[in-house]
């Protein structure tokens, strides 16, 4: 059996930005997003379920993301409890999905 190594890509902020602007979105809605959702997370207590920082700050990213794409034409979609935010013309769709360098 063949293993491969995971392939990492080292990004610098001009080109992120170059990316993310070629999706229709500014960088500043996905920062935003995420800032808030970090925020969210960062209010739970050791006194919270033990799910509760990763889906607070999931419920909050993807809160955010609407609030800022929708007015934009985009559309808020919940298929199959799948929530995404799909741009005007159908042909992308953003999820939000947390994890670390190894995932």
């Amino acid at each position: 059996m063949i293993q491969h190594s995971p392939t990492v890509f080292v990004l610098e902020q001009p080109e992120i930005d170059a990316i993310v602007e070629a999706l229709g979105v500014a960088p500043r809605v996905l920062i935003n997003a995420i800032t808030v959702g970090e925020q969210a997370r960062d209010r739970c207590t050791p006194h919270h379920p033990p799910s509760a920082p990763g889906l607070s700050a999931w419920f909050d990213v993807v809160r955010v993301l609407r609030d800022h794409l929708v007015p934009l034409g985009w559309t808020a979609d919940d298929t199959a409890n799948y929530s995404t935010v799909v741009s005007r013309d159908g042909f992308i769709r953003i999820a939000v999905a947390g994890g670390d360098w190894g995932t």
